[in-house]
């Protein structure tokens, strides 16, 4: 994949440093399909901070799915060849672990969507972790595989490694770092009234626990009826909510499957509205 080039950068995005050494920011993370490039954008701490925040979302929760799909990677002969999967030798057992080809497994790529829930005790919408759904990718070829082994292990059933949805910010604080990098490009001085970049580097906490749920605020993902033109597009727009206006930044991560369009809030404090923009190449 070819990396599409969005601007050149002065200083560091982030913390406005204005060193020679500075590096290309990918949007979204290469390693997650992404191939936006703001050159010159970000410092060595910086960049350091964000990578190390990507890593814990593309070699944890996505590794295998990343492996499978063949997706960009420094490390090529980190990616496993086989996955385990474990089969059920009749209806009432016993289990047996088998290595199968990584070709062969079904592999499941599961997408985290919030689902909003209403609470008195929070001002604004909040999105609930305790309602938190799994969307499963690809869905019609995972059950073509589990066939397949079934088929050929003469077995009952098929378990296969999931992608457990880690509660620890990461996956949310990579998406305010793509929104970001998106809002830069088109409009900065939004991005002066937001509190993305205490989010993104830590300093501000994603998560509120009340009565013993967690509860994130300002970030979600949805599904969308129709895709917003190229499946390698991104798309920034407003959207008014109740009494205030908000920008969305609509991204693909691992555009070649198509998945769900991810959408991420940043507060638009200035409530005028941003003509539609469309990055594809």
């Amino acid at each position: 994949m070819v990396d599409i080039t969005l601007g050149r950068a002065d200083a560091c995005i982030y913390c406005g440093d204005t060193g020679e050494n500075r590096s290309a920011e990918h949007v979204i993370a290469a390693s997650l399909g992404g191939r936006f490039v703001i050159e010159a954008a970000s410092c060595k701490t910086c960049s350091d901070l964000t990578s190390l925040l990507e890593l814990g979302v593309s070699r944890r929760t996505y590794h295998l799915a990343r492996a499978y799909y063949k997706l960009p990677t420094r490390r090529p002969n980190k990616y496993p060849k086989t996955a385990e999967v474990r089969v059920k030798l009749g209806k009432y057992g016993p289990k047996k672990k088998l290595e199968v080809p990584l070709a062969e497994a079904p592999i499941s790529l599961v997408i985290p969507q919030y689902l909003r829930k209403e609470s008195k005790d929070v001002a604004g919408p909040v999105w609930s972790l305790a309602q938190l759904k799994g969307v499963v990718v690809d869905e019609g070829n995972l059950q073509q595989k589990v066939r397949a082994i079934q088929k050929r292990h003469k077995c009952h059933g098929v378990s296969f490694p999931s992608f457990p949805f880690r509660v620890d910010g990461n996956f949310e604080r990579t998406l305010w770092k793509s929104a970001y990098g998106f809002f830069w490009v088109t409009s900065r001085e939004s991005l002066e009234s937001s509190q993305a970049l205490d989010f993104i580097f830590g300093k501000a906490e994603p998560y509120k626990k009340i009565d013993g749920e967690i509860l994130v605020q300002d970030i979600f993902s949805i599904d969308k009826s129709k895709p917003c033109g190229h499946v390698a597009a991104a798309s920034i727009y407003t959207l008014d909510e109740e009494e205030h206006s908000h920008l969305y930044c609509e991204m693909h991560f691992f555009e070649i499957l198509g998945l769900p369009i991810y959408c991420c809030r940043i507060p638009n404090a200035s409530g005028q509205p941003l003509e539609r923009i469309d990055f594809a190449h």
